[in-house]
């Protein structure tokens, strides 16, 4: 008797550096009570994808769950998918790296359940048509898409019927069409709904074969599925509707349907995934257009690929670049005749799950937004590279390179010690971009910028319970880095400033700078880097030529930036200015209540980082973190005022709105007036040391520049 075949594939992820307690949640909430109901089915079967981050877990943490997956497997109601042992997004990695993570996943499956899967998962669902070749080569038979994949391959009538084939210069894959409609009916109808949904699939429009697939959290763990799940027993009771529906519907792994049915057809589906992180990945000013003027009339073609991302948030684009350029120092040691030793495989593995795709993006539940996604990392980036670079380099040097490490067509510099790796962008207003502290393997520079898209369609909630977290939304205009050069009119107050509403009378930020000399001095083993810009200040209708003369040093045994500024007065008249140099400064993601500040003026411990706060005539603060040990100190000459305040973000969860704290800026606020003519110096010095260690103690700058 003809029957609609249900394939059913459920997927499992947490993300690298996820809280232990998630993990938790996420197990006695989700992952065990939907498996248990499977076992107690024995007439259902469904395709199973963990990635790798959630099965090491589950059997270092919960050995009864790896028994339950043992049992399925073996009694053939499951079958394992792989795909990316830490669920990398393939297409975003170097296409080694995605070969390591398929066979990793592939033999992992093997060793603990004693199969290789057949499929393979697609993180997000982010289909490119050099996946077909990547996947075939590596064994795999098929993967899954959203309809709207096959949709724009120009298939219109049933497109989420049964499965399609595709194939790149010969080598073939086949694809499974995720239903759109089932998709967003699980678990958020009722059963009756989701029942009379397939069967008017089967009698109306004479489907053989509909996907349902979809995160497996949502079974639980999203916002209001709890409930649904644990009290109502939707789940349970959705399988026992679909085993009692036997005479005219029956559940199919997708290997069992390839082996007993053809394909529909050919297909070349372009880049695609689900709808909505396409609308994500749009850049603020469509998505702007998209609150305002509905989908529906949204201009055509705009539909962006997964790396619409990296364009649109320079900090997700900062880490994928950090990425692979750790990948290529590996694959170089890979060459390398050298011994390959138990550190240098720590530093793949390490690699390897820094390639989980999570904080790499920000879609519904925060992502790049979260602090400790983005901690975890970069800490194993940084562990990889210091064990690669101690491995071609050793214990003590210094070296640096010209190139385009953001792929933009410029070249930046990247300087690099045992201690220290600094990314410094001349063409972007002579900033320190990224700084890596390598001994506690942390970005200094983790802080992410307030953005516009979290004014989208807020009007309407701002009555609401959360209206007070929606008052703090804060819009900058310059991607927060360090050593930025602002010069706010001279009446601009703390608040302004924090705020992002003060008026910028010069012309410095994220703009080019010259860049004059670069060099290793040999004799004083420093990185030395001087950059020069000739700029304006704009006070109502009158500019003011001035130069801005900037010389990085940095020395190679110590872990310490040390920057002048000369200012000078190109115009036959005194100019008053307002300087402030800002630093954008990160801490470990750990607890807040032992990160505080330390000034000259202060015995002991003072305020809390997280707080706001003006301190005149400081000749050095600090920022200390107790639970890392760690201590940055910021010393100044002359003394002067500093401004500190911390970064905060609002984002949008399925929780509703949520606050961040990203960082902390700290700005030292020189007033001047440089005579016609004339020049003003000023020195910052940027100090990073364990609390424990001697090199945290205030040293006097040195002054004498080249």
């Amino acid at each position: 008797m003809k029957k609609l075949r249900l394939v059913m594939v459920l997927h499992g992820h947490q993300p690298v550096g996820n809280l232990e307690d998630i993990f938790r949640s996420a197990c006695e909430k989700c992952y065990e009570p939907v498996l248990s109901s499977v076992k107690e089915h024995r007439d259902i079967h469904l395709g199973l994808h963990f990635s790798g981050v959630l099965l090491e877990w589950i059997e270092n943490n919960r050995p009864t769950v790896m028994d339950m997956i043992c049992e399925l497997v073996s009694s053939r109601q499951v079958e394992l998918l792989g795909g990316g042992m830490y669920e990398p997004i393939l297409s975003a990695i170097p296409e080694a790296d995605a070969v390591t993570q398929l066979d990793l996943m592939s033999s992992w499956l093997y060793d603990r359940f004693g199969v290789r899967p057949k499929g393979a998962w697609l993180a997000e669902r982010i289909w490119e048509p050099q996946m077909v070749g990547l996947l075939s080569r590596m064994g795999h038979t098929y993967t899954l898409v959203d309809e709207i994949a096959i949709q724009r391959a120009a298939i219109l009538d049933r497109a989420s019927d049964g499965y399609w084939t595709t194939e790149q210069a010969g080598q073939v894959l086949n694809l499974f069409p995720i239903d759109k409609s089932l998709r967003y009916s699980v678990p958020f109808k009722p059963i009756d709904h989701v029942m009379g949904k397939l069967e008017e699939l089967f009698e109306r429009y004479d489907y053989t074969t509909v996907t349902l697939s979809d995160d497996m959290e949502k079974l639980g763990m999203w916002s209001g599925t709890e409930k649904t799940m644990l009290q109502e027993k939707w789940w349970d009771n959705f399988l026992s509707s679909v085993v009692e529906a036997s005479d005219w519907l029956e559940t199919k792994s997708p290997l069992q349907v390839i082996e007993s049915s053809d394909s529909r057809g050919r297909v070349y589906p372009p880049s695609s995934s689900y709808e909505e992180l396409e609308s994500w990945a749009l850049p603020f000013s469509i998505q702007e257009e998209l609150a305002i003027r509905g989908k529906d009339n949204l201009r055509p073609g705009t539909h962006p690929t997964w790396h619409g991302f990296l364009a649109k948030y320079p900090e997700a684009d900062r880490l994928h670049k950090k990425m692979l350029l750790v990948s290529a120092k590996l694959l170089e040691a890979l060459d390398d005749d050298a011994p390959w030793e138990d550190e240098h495989e720590q530093a793949r593995y390490s690699l390897l799950e820094a390639q989980c795709h999570c904080a790499y993006w920000h879609g519904l539940f925060g992502g790049l937004y979260l602090p400790h996604l983005r901690h975890a990392v970069y800490s194993r980036l940084i562990k990889a590279e210091s064990i690669l670079d101690c491995r071609s380099q050793g214990d003590e040097w210094i070296s640096y390179d010209e190139t385009d490490l953001d792929s933009d067509g410029k070249e930046e510099i990247l300087l690099e010690s045992a201690l220290l790796s600094a990314h410094l962008d001349p063409n972007k207003g002579g900033v320190l971009a990224e700084l890596d502290f390598r001994p506690s393997n942390l970005s200094l520079t983790d802080t992410m910028t307030r953005r516009k898209e979290y004014n989208l369609g807020i009007e309407e909630k701002a009555q609401d319970e959360q209206a007070e977290v929606l008052a703090r939304m804060v819009q900058d205009r310059w991607t927060r880095k360090c050593f930025m050069d602002r010069f706010p009119s001279p009446a601009t107050t703390l608040e302004e400033l924090q705020s992002d509403s003060y008026v910028e009378e010069g012309d410095f930020l994220d703009t080019p700078y010259s860049v004059e000399k670069i060099e290793i001095d040999e004799d004083s083993y420093e990185f030395k880097l001087s950059l020069s810009r000739n700029g304006t200040i704009a006070r109502g209708d009158v500019r003011y030529r001035i130069v801005v003369e900037k010389f990085f040093t940095i020395p190679g045994d110590q872990a310490v930036i040390q920057v002048l500024y000369r200012i000078r007065n190109t115009e036959d008249i005194p100019i008053d200015l307002l300087f402030c140099p800002e630093l954008n400064l990160s801490l470990s993601p750990g607890e807040p209540s032992k990160q505080h500040v330390e000034l000259d003026s202060m015995v002991g411990p003072g305020p809390r980082a997280r707080s706001s706060g003006e301190h005149e005539d400081a000749p050095w603060i600090a920022l200390v973190d107790d639970s890392s040990r760690l201590r940055l100190d910021l010393h100044m000459q002359p003394s002067t005022n500093v401004w500190r305040f911390p970064i905060e973000t609002v984002s949008r969860s399925d929780r509703g709105w949520e606050t961040n704290n990203q960082g902390y800026v700290l700005v030292p606020r020189w007033e001047m007036t440089i005579p016609a003519g004339a020049s003003q110096q000023l020195f910052i010095r940027l100090s990073i040391g364990r609390t424990e260690d001697d090199t945290v103690v205030p040293i006097e700058i040195e002054q004498n520049m080249d």
